[in-house]
């Protein structure tokens, strides 16, 4: 049998048109991936809700081959602009073919790592849809993770989905200076999406920052001067509470650096899209000229001035003696870690590093590197307020029925992952999935049993337990079993 598939808008995501597939057709498939992208909260790369490859063939190839869903229908030209070419190639499949294990991307601490952002909408963009599609459209410039604002419209987005309820409720400061600095994130964010050339994010970062004198020629980069910098344009911080969480940690700088220069490795589009933005907004170092110092080396029988840029010599007696006092040490400390014995002899060990390394390297203990523990990510203290503050049930139904109460349901209202949603009720001291009681389960039956009977009395229909079962929305035998004469 043919079927139609209505158009897809111009950035729509791909979560979006199986969504429109799933619920214009009969395609099994397309409902399948869709519930099962419901139930996991987590799309891939924030746009897409399962392989590529599943995408092609659930809309039977009327949106494009694979590769053409990824640069045009998802977010990967953002998540791969901080990727080398081989990197790239891997992650392109990965999205494409799918995988057993972790993707290539990199990921933010657990409790700032957004969830699903397919409910949010622009109010501006959702009328421009429905006049042009009739029907609800989700763009990818509003999927980007911390994106509070439409990036054309400078709008607030709303929350017109259960699945992104979190992501709205820790948008909560709104103050002008914050609203202004989400509008820019939102406009470098969509430029490095669909204006940048694809891969070339990190190298243009690079190459601006070179310009302008905060990485030097021989590499190194001004991490104090660039410190300065991001705090000065980003004091007035940003309107989702778990961006200002990350931009105020104290390495945080330096993170970005070292991502920023580690080109073997992937750097977080959240991370570059903040120094995409310095990048562009920040002014030139104004060098200042050198000064050659002379500085002064202490020896044993005199103090000589020594140029910068000129090696120290030690004395052939100076070095026999610090390499005996090293070995007679070592001897003595048999058994001790390195670290162990550069702490109880610190200052021999700084000379011989100084001046005899290759030495101190050679006549050092073997190294012992424990296996460490991976130390779990707190929640943050702002997003643990927004949580506990909420007195609103989040949790809604298509016929405003009542909703379950059990984990599951609460899980899929905030849009968390499994592994979030356990994490979360462990610091709440919650039951995780165990969280559905039996008398909450009754009280629940109960409510939606009296809810039915009260519709179908004022209708004047019958009120056999079959037509209040349907009406309820529950199975005969929970009528039965939970039902209070």
């Amino acid at each position: 049998m043919t079927r139609t598939y209505l158009p897809a808008a111009i950035g729509e995501t791909a979560i979006s048109i199986l969504a429109t597939v799933a619920h214009t057709t009969d395609s099994q498939l397309a409902k399948r991936l869709l519930a099962v992208c419901e139930r996991r909260c987590s799309p891939l790369v924030g746009s897409l809700p399962c392989p590529a490859a599943l995408f092609f063939e659930a809309t039977e190839g009327a949106y494009g081959t694979p590769e053409r869903t990824l640069s045009e229908n998802s977010l990967f030209r953002l998540y791969t602009q901080g990727m080398c070419s081989s990197m790239q190639l891997r992650a392109e499949r990965q999205l494409i073919v799918g995988t057993r294990s972790r993707t290539c991307f990199p990921r933010l601490p657990v409790f700032i790592e957004c969830g699903n952002r397919f409910g949010l909408q622009c109010p501006e963009c959702a009328r421009d849809a429905y006049e042009t599609y009739g029907r609800r459209v989700s763009y990818c410039c509003h999927c980007v993770q911390f994106v509070t604002r439409c990036p054309l419209h400078e709008c607030d987005l709303y929350c017109d989905d259960e699945c992104s309820s979190l992501e709205s409720l820790l948008s909560r400061c709104h103050e002008p200076r914050a609203a202004r600095n989400a509008v820019g994130y939102a406009r470098v964010a969509r430029q490095l999406t669909f204006d940048c050339p694809h891969g070339r994010g990190r190298a243009e970062v690079q190459r601006r920052l070179l310009s302008k004198g905060f990485i030097t020629e021989t590499g190194r980069v001004r991490v104090t001067e660039l410190d300065d910098a991001f705090t000065k344009l980003f004091s007035a911080r940003f309107e989702d509470v778990r961006l200002n969480e990350l931009v105020q940690r104290k390495d945080f700088i330096q993170t970005c650096v070292r991502a920023l220069m580690r080109e073997e490795r992937a750097m977080h589009p959240v991370l570059l899209i903040l120094m995409e933005w310095l990048a562009s907004e920040v002014e030139a170092i104004r060098s200042a000229p050198s000064v050659r110092r002379r500085r002064t080396v202490a020896t044993d029988d005199t103090v000589r001035a020594t140029p910068i840029g000129t090696r120290f010599q030690p004395m052939p007696e100076q070095l026999q003696a610090k390499r005996s006092e090293w070995s007679d040490h070592r001897e003595r400390c048999t058994g001790m870690s390195r670290t162990q014995m550069r702490r109880l002899l610190p200052g021999t060990w700084a000379w011989l590093y100084r001046h005899d390394r290759d030495w101190l390297t050679r006549n050092q203990s073997p190294r012992n590197r424990p296996i460490p523990k991976r130390a779990l990510a707190e929640m943050p203290q702002p997003v643990s307020e927004v949580i506990r503050s909420n007195q609103r049930d989040l949790r809604c139904h298509n016929a405003g029925l009542l909703a379950l109460p059990s984990a599951y349901q609460t899980r899929l209202a905030y849009g968390m992952s499994d592994y979030r949603f356990e994490r979360a009720a462990d610091v709440f001291n919650g039951a995780g999935k165990k969280a559905a009681l039996p008398a909450a389960r009754e009280a629940f039956v109960e409510r939606r049993v009296a809810g039915a009977m009260a519709e179908l009395s004022a209708a004047g229909a019958s009120l056999d337990i079959a037509t209040v079962a349907r009406r309820a929305r529950l199975r005969i035998s929970t009528v039965e079993k939970y039902r209070r004469l």
